[in-house]
């Protein structure tokens, strides 16, 4: 199965080659300030893609989407909120949760509060689907500031799931394999809104998720192809 993995688009997504894939992933802020036209046309040109699957959850710039009747919007995908889906033998939990940053969508306080989100994805999570990363995973700020969860890390570690997608943190885009866990930061908007980040393509083995790094222009062209392995392509001066 090929699983195509995206997160951040928020209002750039017409400028994104979407590759060709079996399951389409995305980690949220699917809008940029939370409005119902924005997430309207993010879920049109969801619903146009070509994957047979298409799941979303939403993010802290998602506003619309802590209203229940602006789900309805996202008719034709599977949207997730603190929930489980089954496709192709994965189990797998979406939720749009991050810790406190502001006054921004689906945030609770570190500790107690945002600990009890977690304690809800099931054990035996295949793939894993949250907004946020887990702390000192793919989740440096451009300031050098890990901005991760520690209660995450902390619920990954214990369920273990083969692969995790999350996103929000712009700037730290790219995928790493750890010892039971992929975690593929899939952010498509680099920090600040400057430039387009490539999708990042997952293989399921049957048994092991795979990156297959194909990095395309905005034309479609497929410029390079890379072996498995920890990559940020993201070249933002300083990190």
């Amino acid at each position: 199965m090929r699983i195509v993995c995206l997160s951040d688009t928020h209002d750039v997504f017409r400028d994104l080659r979407v590759p060709d894939g079996d399951l389409l992933l995305h980690g949220g802020d699917l809008s940029r300030k939370g409005r119902v036209d924005e997430l309207l046309a993010s879920a049109e040109w969801l619903r146009g893609l070509s994957h047979r699957h298409k799941i979303v959850i939403g993010g802290n710039h998602d506003f619309c989407l802590e209203q229940q009747d602006a789900r309805e919007l996202l008719s034709g995908l599977t949207y997730l909120q603190d929930q489980s889906v089954e496709v192709g033998g994965l189990r797998i939990f979406g939720s749009p949760w991050s810790p406190a940053h502001g006054v921004w969508a689906f945030q609770a306080e570190r500790g107690e509060a945002i600990r009890r989100r977690w304690d809800a994805i099931p054990e035996g999570t295949d793939l894993l689907i949250t907004h946020g990363p887990p702390r000192g995973i793919l989740d440096r700020h451009v300031s050098g500031v890990h901005l991760g969860c520690q209660d995450l890390a902390d619920r990954v570690a214990q369920i273990a799931p083969k692969l995790h997608l999350f996103g929000h943190v712009h700037e730290s885009h790219g995928w790493i394999q750890g010892e039971s866990t992929l975690s593929v930061n899939a952010c498509n908007c680099s920090y600040g809104y400057k430039r387009i980040q490539p999708a990042i393509v997952v293989d399921w083995l049957g048994g092991r998720f795979q990156v297959q790094a194909i990095v395309y222009d905005l034309q479609g062209a497929e410029l390079t192809r890379v072996a498995p392995r920890m990559v940020s392509v993201n070249m933002e001066p300083g990190y």
